[in-house]
């Protein structure tokens, strides 16, 4: 099906905001309070991808993902189905990844691409954590900002069948007179499996937020534990070396602890124009006399041919900051201290370290 050398792939930011216990932290210009925290799984010890590591819920594109049966699916909602399908359209910003365009895939164009990853990660989510995003069909579509979640009855079961045949998901929602909460998963960032990998994925990473923290089911053959926290104490807990945090995750982490208050977040969802560009992150790496830099889009030292072999640099990871006006970087000392910069133009300045 796929005629690229990256798996593509899904994963779901999922947020709550935080009635009860905001988080305050510390900053250059003052306190911060965080009222919103984020969903967390820890990948068992038995994975073949990252274990013991800390990710969003998501996971691979399944043939299950573009079956045509979807559409009857939707249909049932009734005649506004393919009006709510073109709702999807608003919620797409530019430029568009690989990972989005049907040339990316081989076979049905029926069921496009910002459609079949949503349902890619609704499906990765149930399957991980028992939470399945999905609106009943007799509910009219007004703009959704907020997910659904649907209650499931003999949800282990569930995860189950959907595990070992992906399109028993269908069955699921026709037995529960919903389709998939494809609306409120909003577009938020696209990364690249480094070249050195074996593993190599292409993955959409979608956000979306809920009105309160629903029951987590772990799915024991994938997740040995889940955390709902803020970003910041993600962040804390990693530089405190209690939890595995993959790049990807440190840096959206980074991303949504700036943003600080559920509202702003709110904001940030219906003006795509707010957020970042949807642009391709591939990460690059470059070593430094004292670590190594991993260099992104839009940063001045990041290479014209991405995937070239490593460079090596004789300056040191602060002089290599302080030579360039416009980055976008996490670097790596040799004590194993983590910093996130972002300067791009026209977005919120990045600028979080690890070190105590």
């Amino acid at each position: 099906m796929f005629v690229r050398k990256w798996r593509n792939a899904a994963s779901l930011i999922i947020t709550v905001k935080s009635l009860n216990r905001p988080a305050v932290r510390e900053t250059s210009k003052g306190l911060n309070v965080e009222d919103f925290v984020l969903l967390g799984l820890k990948r068992n010890h038995e994975s073949e991808v990252w274990p013991n590591t800390y990710v969003f819920p998501g996971g691979t594109v399944d043939r299950a993902d573009f079956s045509d049966k979807w559409l009857d699916v939707f249909n049932r909602r009734g005649p506004s189905a393919t009006l709510d399908l073109n709702y999807l359209k608003l919620l797409t910003g530019e430029p568009r990844p690989s990972v989005l365009q049907s040339s990316s895939y081989d076979g049905n164009k029926r069921v496009p691409p910002e459609l079949a990853l949503r349902l890619t990660a609704i499906r990765e989510t149930f399957e991980e954590c028992g939470v399945l995003l999905g609106r009943p069909n007799s509910e009219s579509l007004l703009a959704p900002l907020t997910a659904n979640v649907v209650q499931v009855t003999d949800t282990i079961e569930w995860q189950a069948r959907v595990r070992s045949n992906p399109l028993e998901l269908l069955d699921l929602f026709i037995e529960l007179d919903c389709c998939p909460d494809v609306w409120s998963l909003y577009e938020w960032s696209n990364w690249l499996t480094p070249t050195k990998e074996k593993r190599r994925y292409d993955t959409i990473f979608f956000l979306t937020k809920l009105d309160q923290e629903p029951v987590v089911i772990c799915s024991p053959t994938e997740i040995s534990e889940h955390r709902w926290a803020t970003a910041s104490e993600f962040l804390n807990l990693f530089t405190q070396q209690r939890i595995n945090l993959l790049p990807p995750q440190i840096y959206e982490f980074v991303r949504l602890m700036e943003i600080c208050y559920f509202g702003s977040l709110c904001r940030v969802l219906r003006k795509p124009e707010l957020r970042m560009p949807l642009q391709t992150k591939l990460p690059c790496v470059q070593n430094a006399k004292d670590g190594i830099i991993i260099l992104y889009p839009g940063d001045e030292l990041y290479p014209k041919d991405p995937e070239s072999p490593t460079e090596t640099s004789d300056l040191s990871i602060e002089e290599l900051e302080r030579s360039a006006e416009t980055v976008n970087r996490m670097s790596v000392d040799d004590e194993n201290n983590v910093k996130v910069i972002c300067n791009l133009k026209n977005f919120k300045i990045i600028n979080w370290s690890s070190k105590l």
